[in-house]
């Protein structure tokens, strides 16, 4: 079986013509532990991928010793506490709607201790909704045809803010890859005597794009 501890002991036998004799000799124990198999894929139907309570689930590995796993995402290596396939991630907050790499390695024995080659998967972590830019305002003293729009971040952000969406009613939409420390924003090109109203929508990355309204 892969990951189990084995003792091994070499027997001689020998017979000896002149004077007839048996002699037997026996070597001094040897031990050797199999290198355990890698586990399984993830059970993503039982696994809950919320990014502040992460539990992971997979197939073990066939026909292995197991005495714990190895999982390692985000740069750090957890550790099972037992030979069950799972792993409630607690005191850790991911990104929602993040991809990570997950890698799962078969820990078998407490001595001789062998490990499997790591098996690497990805995951995206449940996105949530942002939440929406505040402290929206146009500045004092705009032009006729322009609006100079200033709005504090987003203190909930769904991963890395990607662009800021503002929407001019009536007539005016100004899409644009602003970076995530921008906070300004000049609308040129407006319909004069018609600026009624202004709304500024985050727009975040995390697998699908959303917006926070």
């Amino acid at each position: 079986m892969a990951g189990q501890l084995y003792i091994v002991n070499v027997i001689t036998h020998a017979y000896r013509t002149n004077p007839a004799t048996n002699i037997v000799v026996n070597s001094s124990d040897a031990t050797i532990r199999l290198v355990p198999r890698y586990p399984g894929y993830l059970l993503t139907r039982e696994c809950d991928f919320a990014h502040d309570n992460l539990l992971l689930k997979w197939e073990p590995p066939v026909e292995t010793f197991v005495t714990k796993y190895e999982v390692r995402i985000d740069g750090i290596t957890y550790t099972t506490t037992n030979f069950f396939p799972m792993l409630q991630i607690n005191g850790k907050v991911f990104l929602p709607g993040w991809r990570y790499k997950v890698r799962l390695i078969t820990v078998s024995g407490t001595t001789n201790v062998k490990k499997s080659l790591d098996k690497n998967q990805w995951i995206r972590t449940t996105p949530t909704r942002p939440g929406p830019p505040t402290n929206v305002k146009c500045l004092v003293d705009q032009l006729d045809i322009s609006l100079e729009i200033s709005w504090t971040a987003p203190t909930n952000p769904n991963g890395v803010i990607v662009q800021y969406q503002i929407n001019i009613n009536p007539g005016k939409m100004d899409q644009s890859n602003i970076t995530s420390v921008a906070t300004k924003k000049i609308v040129d090109n407006l319909i004069p005597d018609r600026i009624t109203d202004e709304r500024t929508d985050v727009i975040r990355q995390a697998g699908d794009i959303m917006k926070g309204k």
